[in-house]
């Protein structure tokens, strides 16, 4: 770095004559006589010398830790390594004990230390909530049911941590760009504030969401699976960049403890991080040719990102993207009639509240099916927009999404009778006080028998009586929601196995396909978990983006072990290599290469800078010296140029 020249009162003469003098200090001057009146000056100082700078608004310490072995040439500009100039006037020039340099740099590394916790915290939040997109609804749909109003709480969520995160992010970077370059951290007060709040808001999150929807965990584990070979790599990357400011720093520090401490922490992080993939287990990584079919989609609700849940129209947008099957809700009316529902009431997907503003607490199941009829289903569709993407619909859909009914079983199944869709879905039991509360398995079977359907695409999910089922319609395909120990299932007949996608595991799937059961997978909609469903042989999941899914080709990741074994083999390879050099070329530097006399030999491994030694002019001062704390009288400064 360049170094202004500062004001000196020292005289060539006098300068020339300390010399000899200055020899036999602790200090370690000597002059040496040049023609063209050029004097060079070699200094050894005492470490921890300080000046006080004065800004405009208040006395600010600038430090230079331990000076040691200064040159300088008549007609030089000073130069460091380390030390950037400043523009600040000295007031006067002393000493600082080096127990207040250890505070600042105590203070400075737990600053330093503070942001990169916070970071962490803040990647592992933001981990989190990537993972758990797949769920957002079920988050959404969980808030409403405990506060009772429709919300997106999860774009909340989404945006809060995406601040925070890229908060933190920038302040992280710039205490790496100052600790880089030698700067002391100087934190303001807000700052302060906003990262403890940051850190509380964090903590509580994680916290809350933990109790509250602690499956997203497993989630994030599964993740994994596919993410890894990236995250390996991302993070062999960072471990690279690291080693640029780790090993200037490392031959700066002269204590034996500390610097042994940092080289023994990032070593054990950089081997267990290159051992790393060695225990790293994907389905994804496989031959090509022992992939199978990709898992059929069934639309969970229709196509509820494109037309609202439970209506005609998502079902329609359903079949048009490429859905195999389709899934739904059949709650039975006060009057007999099944009809499509998710919810206990009407009050989230109709306008209840309007229509019958003194009976919308109520049940869906007791109202009428006329009653039903009068409900309008899509308003609250375009009104909330549940998945975001309510204002994509051009205005014809538009239009049609807002006049959407209440769907009835028998129109349903009337739509999956004529496009050969499969259809799957839970009933629910009427309350009590219901006049079908008994009875409503039976009025269900009687629709289904009732309408063009072949039983053999109807998947029979309700456990409630499945043996009567069974045997009043033997070719529906009886399917478990639970699991169940293999002779169970054989002997209620099971064909189907409908199952959490956190439950995924090949060794389940295999187990299954052995006694001719096929797995479906609910709810998946995001591709990195729709392709481990994939890999794994699943052979169908319920998603809520069939448009999304019915495009992928391939898993997003899939490479066979020997290509993964060589990307990771090069990969670590090269950052060692790249981390030798990198560490090679700082201890080079720091011995002296780089400075202005290369092809000099410097007593003690010494090494210099330059100052001139003009009427008027002092030096400034820099080392990386640690030695006991010393004093150094010079002639009184006018500028200082360092700022640490």
């Amino acid at each position: 770095m360049e170094l202004r020249r500062t004001a000196a009162t020292i005289t060539a003469r006098e300068t020339h004559r300390s010399g000899r003098n200055a020899a036999s200090e602790k200090g370690h001057c000597s002059a040496e006589s040049y023609p063209g009146n050029i004097i060079v000056l070699r200094l050894q100082l005492c470490p921890y010398t300080a000046t006080v700078n004065r800004s405009r608004s208040r006395d600010k310490l600038c430090l230079s830790r331990g000076v040691h072995n200064v040159s300088a040439a008549v007609g030089g500009s000073a130069r460091s390594p380390c030390l950037r100039p400043t523009t600040s006037r000295t007031s006067a020039s002393g000493v600082v004990s080096e127990r207040t340099v250890r505070l600042q740099v105590e203070t400075q590394r737990r600053e330093c230390h503070s942001a990169w916790r916070l970071l962490l915290q803040q990647v592992g939040g933001r981990e989190l909530c990537r993972v758990a997109k797949n769920d957002y609804n079920d988050f959404d749909w969980f808030n409403f049911e405990s506060l009772g109003f429709w919300f997106p709480w999860s774009m909340v969520l989404l945006v809060v941590t995406a601040v925070c995160f890229s908060y933190v992010s920038v302040l992280t970077l710039l205490a790496v760009c100052l600790l880089s370059e030698g700067q002391k951290l100087y934190l303001h007060w807000s700052h302060k504030v906003l990262m403890a709040v940051t850190l509380i808001f964090s903590v509580g999150a994680v916290v809350v969401l933990s109790s509250m929807w602690g499956d997203e965990w497993t989630t994030t584990l599964l993740s994994f699976q596919v993410t890894a070979p990236y995250l390996h790599v991302g993070g062999v990357l960072l471990m690279t960049l690291l080693a640029w400011p780790i090993a200037m720093h490392f031959f700066r520090i002269n204590r034996r403890v500390l610097r042994g401490a940092i080289m023994v922490v990032y070593v054990v992080i950089l081997s267990r991080l290159y051992m790393l993939p060695m225990g790293f287990y994907s389905p994804c990584i496989k031959d090509k040719s022992t992939l199978g079919r990709a898992p059929a989609l069934i639309g969970h609700r229709g196509a509820p990102m494109l037309a609202p849940e439970n209506t005609l129209m998502s079902f329609e947008k359903a079949v048009e993207t490429g859905s195999d099957g389709l899934e739904t809700d059949v709650t039975v009316s006060y009057d007999g009639v099944p009809f499509l529902m998710h919810d206990d009431t009407l009050q989230r997907t109709t306008d209840v509240h309007r229509v019958f503003p003194n009976m919308s607490d109520l049940p869906a199941a007791m109202f009428t099916w006329a009653e039903l009829e009068r409900l309008n289903a899509g308003a609250w569709f375009l009104k909330h927009s549940p998945f975001g993407s309510a204002g994509s619909l051009g205005a014809d859909e538009r239009q049609r999404a807002g006049n959407q009914s209440v769907c009835s079983l028998q129109a349903f199944l009337q739509l999956a009778a004529r496009t050969e869709r499969l259809v799957i879905f839970d009933l629910y039991r009427p309350p009590a006080g219901h006049p079908y509360r008994h009875t409503w398995v039976q009025r269900v079977l009687q629709v289904i028998n009732g309408s063009s359907i072949p039983s053999s695409q109807v998947l029979w999910l309700p456990s409630d009586f499945r043996a009567q089922v069974q045997e009043m319609d033997p070719d529906l395909q009886q399917t478990s929601g639970g699991r169940l120990p293999l002779e169970e299932l054989q002997s209620n007949h099971i064909v189907r196995m409908n199952l959490h996608y956190t439950s995924l595991s090949a060794e389940l799937v295999k187990d299954y396909a052995v006694v001719n059961i096929s797995t479906n997978l609910y709810v998946i909609s995001q591709p990195w978990l729709y392709s481990l469903a994939w890999c794994n042989g699943v052979h169908s999941v319920t998603t809520n983006a069939p448009q999304l899914l019915s495009t992928m080709n391939a898993p997003l990741f899939l490479m066979s072990p020997e290509e993964y074994t060589l990307m990771w083999s090069l990969t670590d390879v090269f950052s060692l290599l790249l981390i030798i050099v990198i560490f090679i070329f700082h201890c080079w530097r720091e011995r002296g290469h780089t400075s202005y006399s290369a092809n000099r030999t410097t007593p003690e491994s010494c090494m210099y800078s330059k100052f001139r030694t003009e009427t008027g002019d002092i030096w400034s001062i820099s080392s990386t010296s640690s030695l006991p704390e010393k004093t150094l009288n010079l002639a009184t400064p006018q500028k200082s140029d360092i700022c640490v």
